[in-house]
C-alpha cells in the first residue's frame, strides 16, 4: 500500500510541476527542456540532439525515422536499417533521416529505405553522407535549399524513383558538394543537379541501367563530371540550361533507350573532353539549342579528345531543336562506326556554319565521315577513311 501510495504522490509533484511551468516560470525560461530520446531507446521519431550509435533497426515508420536536432553531431547507423512503411505522403513527404537547417551533420554506415525521401538536408550545409544504402523512395540522397559543400561519399543508391521522376542523390539548390565513388543503379535518374546547383564535383561514380538517365545538370553551373562509369541507361550525361561545366574522362556505353543520347549538352562555354561513349542508338555526343527563356542560343562549346564509337550518329551539332547554336569547337575526335555520320552539322538549328572543325578522325562510319553545312569553319587537319559514302566528308576537306 506504501508503494502504490508514493508512486501517486510523486505522479501528484511532477503534475505540480508542469503546471507551475504553464505559468512564469516558464516565461523565464526556468524550467527544463522536454527530456529527448534516450540514445538507446530510439524509435520512429526521435529527435537527436548528440552524435548517436544505433543499437537495432527501426521499421514501418508512418512518418519520418530520426529526426536531427542540434548542429555538428554524428548519427552512426551501424549497419542497421532505419525503414519506412513505403506510402507516399502527399501532404508532407516523409524523410527516413531528417536534417533540417543543422549544420555539419554526418550520417554514415547503414540503410534508409521506404520513404519519400531517405536522408534529407534543408537549409543544412557542410553535411556528410557516407557509406549508406538508400533504396525503394522517391528520392534517396537530397540536400536542398542552400545545404552547401555537402559529402555524399561511398553510398549505394538504387530503384529510387517514380512515375513523377526521381534520383538516387538530388542537389536542388545547393553548391559545393563532392559526390564521390557512389554506386547508382535502377533508379529514375542516378544523380540530379538542378536549379542552382552550381560548384559541384561528381567524380569517380559508377552508374548502371537508371532509366531515364545517368546525370543530369539542369539550370546549374560550373560544375565538374570527371571519371565515371556510366552503362545501361536511356541517357548518360545530359547539360540542361548549364553553362560552364566540364565533362570530361567518362567511359559511357549502351545509352538504348528512346532518347539513346551518351552525352547532350544544352549550354554556353561548356567543355566535353576525352570521354569515351559507345553504343548511344542516336547520338554519341549533341550539342543543341532548346530555346529555354533566357538561355537561347547557345554558344561557346568546346568537344575535345573523345572517342565515340557505334553511335547513331557521333557527333551531331544542332541536329533537331531548332534554335541557334554558335561557335562550337569540335577538335581531335576519333569517331568510328557510326550507322549514319561521323560528325554531323546539317540540322534545323542555326549558326552551325560557325562551328569549327580541327584534326578529327572519322572512319568506317556507314555514310559520311563529316556531313557539314556549306562555309563551315575548316580548321584543317580532319581525316576521314573508309566510310560508307566514298565521298568522305562534304564541305569540309579531309585527307
Amino acid at each position: 500500500m506504501r508503494t502504490t501510495i508514493d508512486a501517486r504522490t510523486k505522479g501528484f509533484t511532477r503534475l505540480r510541476a508542469v503546471i507551475a511551468c504553464l505559468g512564469l516560470a516558464a516565461w523565464a525560461g526556468l524550467c527544463p527542456a522536454p527530456a529527448l530520446a534516450d540514445p538507446s531507446h530510439l524509435e520512429c521519431g526521435s529527435a537527436i540532439t548528440t552524435s548517436t550509435t544505433l543499437r537495432y533497426d527501426l521499421s514501418d515508420c508512418p512518418g519520418d525515422g530520426l529526426i536531427v536536432g542540434t548542429d555538428g553531431i554524428t548519427i552512426n547507423l551501424n549497419g542497421h536499417t532505419v525503414g519506412g512503411d513505403g506510402v507516399p505522403n502527399t501532404q508532407r513527404p516523409d524523410a527516413g533521416i531528417r536534417v533540417d537547417g543543422h549544420h555539419r551533420v554526418a550520417i554514415s554506415n547503414g540503410s534508409v529505405t521506404g520513404f519519400d525521401l531517405d536522408v534529407l538536408f534543408t537549409a543544412a550545409p557542410e553535411g556528410a553522407v557516407t557509406a549508406l544504402t538508400v533504396e525503394h523512395s522517391r528520392r534517396g540522397i537530397v540536400f536542398v535549399d542552400r545545404s552547401d559543400r555537402a559529402r555524399i561519399i561511398g553510398n549505394v543508391a538504387s530503384n529510387n524513383g517514380g512515375p513523377d521522376g526521381g534520383a538516387g542523390i538530388l542537389l536542388l539548390g545547393s553548391s559545393g558538394a563532392t559526390i564521390r565513388g557512389n554506386t547508382l543503379t535502377g533508379n529514375h535518374v542516378g544523380v540530379a543537379l538542378n536549379n542552382g546547383s552550381n560548384g559541384n564535383s561528381v567524380f569517380g561514380n559508377k552508374f548502371s541501367d537508371n532509366h531515364e538517365l545517368a546525370l543530369e545538370i539542369n539550370f546549374s553551373d560550373d560544375n565538374i563530371v570527371t571519371s565515371n562509369r556510366i552503362t545501361g541507361s536511356n541517357g548518360g550525361v545530359s547539360l540542361e540550361s548549364a553553362n560552364s561545366t566540364i565533362v570530361s574522362r567518362n567511359t559511357i556505353s549502351r545509352a538504348t533507350g528512346p532518347d539513346g543520347m551518351g552525352i547532350q549538352i544544352y549550354g554556353d562555354d561548356n567543355t566535353v573532353s576525352h570521354n569515351t561513349v559507345t553504343d548511344s542508338i542516336r547520338y554519341g555526343i549533341e550539342v543543341d539549342d532548346f530555346q529555354d527563356p533566357g538561355h537561347s542560343p547557345i554558344t561557346g562549346n568546346l568537344l575535345q579528345e573523345n572517342v565515340v564509337h557505334q553511335g547513331g550518329i557521333g557527333i551531331a551539332i544542332g541536329p533537331e531543336a531548332g534554335g541557334v547554336v554558335l561557335n562550337t569547337r569540335i577538335e581531335r575526335n576519333l569517331l568510328t562506326g557510326a550507322q549514319a555520320d561521323g560528325i554531323q552539322l546539317v540540322g534545323p538549328s542555326t549558326g552551325l556554319e560557325t562551328s569549327i572543325l580541327t584534326n578529327n578522325i572519322t572512319v568506317h562510319n556507314r555514310q559520311l565521315g563529316i556531313n557539314a553545312l556549306p562555309g563551315t569553319i575548316d580548321g584543317g587537319g580532319n581525316r576521314a577513311n573508309g566510310n560508307g559514302d566514298p565521298r568522305q566528308c562534304l564541305n569540309i576537306l579531309c585527307r
